[in-house]
């Protein structure tokens, strides 16, 4: 199939999922988040996810999850954790996904990329997490981490395999953001920003590096500015304008019929921050069965960036459809340079 049949397809298969999520009419999980390790071998601030515990789904098991989702109409994956690259089966279960036909971006600290660069290269995309300048990203993450994201970029970028940076908006890096947009143009990669939130990452402790709120939102001012000026933003104006708001509940129409997120252990629910128990697990239902008992978040406000844009992508969002149907074009980034 030629390239351009192969995005048509692509695209009727989003067009149908988001139909049948506005007409309520069950759910098509088009993008799959797979949480498939607690551990991780950094302590940031405000993730306390590595303290998580229970049994982790081992190959087979993941991969009878891929098997399932692709026949259930997913497109899209997000592999993370955790540390997924502590797995030293990573890189079966990216095979299986890319067998699949699944497009698979991997979310990573970088500290193993060089060394399983070829393994990762079923990843179509993968996203380094980058906090800020040298100082600022060790001081969240540990002595080192800077230079391991320079490592991982300089073997992504020599392998030829796209990339993208992740950065957690906290108290320490809001007046340097300047700096992670500079170097991800250098790398000609874009960067999603995410409100680092009251609660850290495993939903029950406070996050001590949560941003003030007047700060923050100047923050978001200079990113849109940026975004505007052609700088390379991930995140499309209206989801800033939207998690500009935190944290002051902004209700919005959630999409979570569209996607779903499978933690280590085989728990399915919405997204990863839905804050839900008693989940329905893929090892005793099978991911349909599972995608059937799990519940509709009762979050109120949406802070996960990702989640916002596929909200507003179903709610017909003008900016963010114009944003996505650009994005198929691959357009290249601009050359202007960063303005305080």
């Amino acid at each position: 199939m030629m390239p351009t049949a192969r995005r048509a397809k692509r695209w009727g298969r989003i067009g149908a999922g988001v139909l049948a999520a506005r007409l309520d009419r069950g759910s098509i999980p088009l993008h799959a988040s797979l949480a498939v390790t607690w551990r991780c071998n950094y302590s940031c601030s405000y993730c306390g996810r590595a303290n998580l515990k229970g049994d982790e789904l081992d190959t087979r098991q993941w991969c009878a999850v891929l098997d399932e989702l692709y026949r259930l109409g997913c497109l899209e994956l997000s592999i993370t954790g955790g540390e997924p690259l502590l797995r030293p089966d990573l890189g079966e279960i990216l095979a299986c996904a890319s067998r699949r036909g699944l497009r698979v971006n991997l979310n990573t600290n970088g500290a193993r990329v060089p060394e399983r660069l070829e393994e990762v290269r079923h990843a179509h995309r993968v996203t380094i997490s980058l906090d800020g300048t040298p100082a600022i990203h060790d001081a969240q993450r540990g002595a080192g981490a800077y230079e391991a994201v320079q490592r991982a970029a300089d073997a992504l970028s020599e392998a030829q395999i796209p990339m993208s940076f992740y950065t957690v908006l906290s108290r320490h890096n809001l007046d340097r953001l300047d700096a992670v947009l500079a170097e991800a143009r250098r790398r000609s990669a874009r960067v999603v920003f995410q409100p680092g939130t009251a609660i850290a990452l495993d939903g029950c402790t406070p996050n001590q590096d949560a941003p003030e709120p007047e700060a923050y939102r100047e923050a978001i001012d200079r990113l849109i500015a940026w975004k505007r000026a052609g700088e390379p933003v991930g995140n499309s104006e209206a989801a800033l304008r939207y998690l500009q708001r935190w944290p002051t509940p902004q209700p919005i129409q959630c999409a979570w019929r569209m996607f779903c997120r499978i933690d280590p252990d085989g728990g399915m629910h919405a997204c990863g921050r839905d804050g839900q128990t008693g989940l329905p697990n893929v090892r005793d239902h099978g991911v349909a069965g599972a995608l059937k008992q799990r519940q509709e978040p009762r979050c109120g406000s949406c802070w996960s960036a990702a989640r916002v844009e596929a909200h507003l992508l179903t709610a017909g969002e003008p900016g963010v459809l114009r944003e996505r149907l650009l994005g198929l074009l691959e357009r290249p980034l601009g050359r202007r340079p960063i303005r305080p």
